[in-house]
């Protein structure tokens, strides 16, 4: 399994010494649409992981003759759906239709520089039924676009209570969130 960190960025201000991170997430408002009744449960989600994934090709051709190589991905990836994103939103200030989140955080020119490359988040959760949520995306491939891919996402359905923001080189905590 491949952990991915997740997708942040950041950038420093040394006029006034502060970091300011951006954190990115995923919105859907009808993401469980394959007969998971969720829609009003989780909106937000985080990709986590990868769980497995098998790259093929083969030629492919349409009606008129045009063929070509067509490069197929089958994938399981796992990704954390907050089952709290309202108050999530509310504590954190994140507009209805945002996808990404903006922390700020004083710190020096050399911390600043080692979390660019080793800062990392870590979330303090409790789990929500329903547990594992199991949702698909798929790409049919065509000439113009010569991928075809399938891809299942295990969805690990959970109430955030903290948010950690850290350096993953020494385990320093630069803050914590409470989600209350």
């Amino acid at each position: 399994m491949k952990i991915k960190k997740l997708e942040h960025r950041d950038k420093y201000d040394a006029d006034n010494g502060t970091l300011k991170v951006t954190l990115y997430f995923e919105t859907y408002y009808k993401f469980f649409g394959d007969g998971n009744a969720l829609d009003d449960k989780s909106k937000m989600r985080f990709e986590a992981f990868t769980i497995s994934e098998k790259k093929s090709k083969y030629v492919g051709s349409n009606s008129y003759g045009a063929s070509t190589t067509i490069r197929r991905t089958d994938s399981v990836e796992g990704a954390f759906a907050i089952a709290n994103w309202w108050l999530l939103k509310r504590i954190l200030s994140i507009g209805s239709y945002m996808n990404h989140v903006d922390f700020d955080f004083k710190v020096t020119p050399a911390k600043a520089a080692s979390l660019k490359e080793n800062g990392a988040w870590l979330f303090v959760y409790k789990l929500d039924h329903p547990y594992i949520l199991e949702t698909r995306k798929y790409h049919t491939p065509t000439i113009n676009e010569p991928y075809d891919s399938n891809t299942t996402i295990k969805n690990i359905h959970a109430e955030v209570l903290e948010m950690w923001f850290f350096d993953s080189s020494t385990g320093e905590v630069i803050k914590k969130i409470k989600i209350e």
